[in-house]
């Protein structure tokens, strides 16, 4: 049953129907653009990381939604409750192609504070590749993504280029040349800064079905990250805003590149917990999900 959702749900043959468009640029308080270009596809994804938050909370939770089409728009536009990249990826795939833009997707192995010297986790991330242009074979190719919870590009990537404080650049050490994402951090007052890799993206395109098990895998799997992590992450203008199981972080991060911590606390009660999950993070739980919230965090 579940796989069968999966697979509803990462195959969009299709944009979203007009309905449900508006509906989602109006959750993004968005007007329809007036064509597919560059600025518009900025906009809708500026507007995405600040009205939409990644959130790994269901997974941790031991609580794997439903998949398909309807499912995903419902919980994170109708709902308010933000999703995992799958989740965001894909339905923001979907509002794209209603608006007239092409897009594929590619797999991406997630790096974004992960040793040097630990070795290469399975590939667990789904990122869209987005052509902006009249034709699919003469526009440009940008990269795009609204479903990372680390420190997520706030607009498009040329994959020929760089866009500050973000680099692209072809590993050619490894077989597969895959693009690594990096972002230039100035986290360390005095000293020279640094390239901080995000994820490396393959170079090749995959079908919608390759992502079935992907999602799976990391939603059952014992032992994974999203599984032992609880992580909810958003842009507020150019801070960006996370929670790991029960410390805040809120960092500024502009044109020149992830700056040091502005605020670390930690959530030690109940009321500042709701508060952040709600007020902060704009993120809405199920009724019964407010005390598996608490018992997770050790806060009952």
């Amino acid at each position: 049953m579940v796989q069968g959702q999966l697979r509803l749900a990462l195959n969009p043959s299709s944009g979203l129907r007009p309905i449900p468009t508006q509906h989602y640029l109006d959750f993004l308080r968005l007007q329809t653009p007036v064509k597919p270009d560059l600025q518009s596809l900025n906009s809708l994804i500026s507007a995405h990381l600040e009205r939409i938050p990644f959130q790994s909370v269901d997974t941790v939770l031991g609580n794997i939604e439903p998949l398909d089409d309807g499912a995903v728009f419902s919980k994170v536009v109708k709902e308010g409750r933000g999703g995992n990249c799958f989740e965001l990826n894909s339905l923001f795939a979907r509002l794209l192609l209603a608006l007239g833009y092409k897009v594929r997707v590619r797999c991406a192995r997630i790096r974004w504070a992960v040793p040097e010297d630990v070795p290469p986790a399975p590939v667990d991330h789904m990122v869209l590749c987005v052509t902006v242009g009249d034709r699919e074979d003469q526009g440009t190719p940008f990269l795009v993504d609204v479903g990372f919870g680390g420190p997520c590009p706030q607009r498009a990537l040329p994959l020929d280029g760089d866009a500050m404080p973000y680099r692209l650049r072809v590993l050619d050490n490894d077989w597969t040349k895959p693009i690594e994402v990096s972002i230039l951090s100035q986290d360390e007052p005095g000293q020279s800064s640094r390239w901080l890799p995000l994820y490396q993206v393959f170079a090749y395109s995959h079908e919608w079905p390759d992502f079935m098990d992907k999602s799976w895998y990391f939603a059952t799997y014992p032992g994974l990250v999203f599984r032992e992590v609880l992580a909810v992450s958003r842009y507020e203008e150019d801070c960006w805003l996370t929670l790991r199981n029960r410390c805040f972080t809120r960092r500024r991060c502009t044109s020149t590149g992830i700056a040091e911590v502005e605020e670390r606390r930690l959530i030690d009660n109940t009321v500042d917990l709701l508060s952040l999950l709600g007020d902060v993070f704009q993120l809405k739980l199920k009724p019964d999900m407010d005390e598996k919230v608490r018992r997770q965090l050790q806060l009952l």
